[in-house]
């Protein structure tokens, strides 16, 4: 997975440096303190975070360029710990199974309504609406 975690405040803290892999995918990797994701990546179109173990979303808010986010297989337990999500006016796909927050039926439905209007267009798991 890429190794990203959560800092302290509204920044997302890096705790790597960027790279591209073979596929043309971009990581962030190693040690590198005190970056913000925001500012590194401010116009990021595909963002992924998936086999962490983030418990929130927070600071992912800049991002306004942000098309789809894999967050699959963390730790993110509430609706509140994905409320960054409803500020991506952007956001197509979205892969969140395998967080504690997918174990309610209703899941899909509560993280539509984290944006106002409601995200129709966005696919989550696999999922139109």
């Amino acid at each position: 997975g890429v190794g990203a975690g959560v800092g302290t405040g509204s920044a997302f803290a890096v705790e790597g440096a960027q790279e591209t892999d073979r596929s043309g995918e971009t990581r962030i990797r190693g040690p590198a303190w005190g970056l913000s994701l925001s500012l590194l990546l401010p116009s990021i179109r595909r963002l992924v975070l998936s086999d962490n173990v983030l418990t929130t979303l927070t600071g992912l808010e800049r991002l306004l360029c942000l098309r789809e986010l894999d967050v699959r297989n963390n730790r993110l337990a509430t609706i509140d710990a994905c409320r960054a999500i409803g500020t991506l006016p952007d956001l197509e796909q979205l892969f969140v199974a395998g967080n504690p927050v997918c174990d309610h039926s209703g899941y899909l439905t509560d993280i539509r309504k984290l944006s106002s209007p409601p995200a129709a267009r966005l696919v989550i798991d696999g999922h139109a609406k």
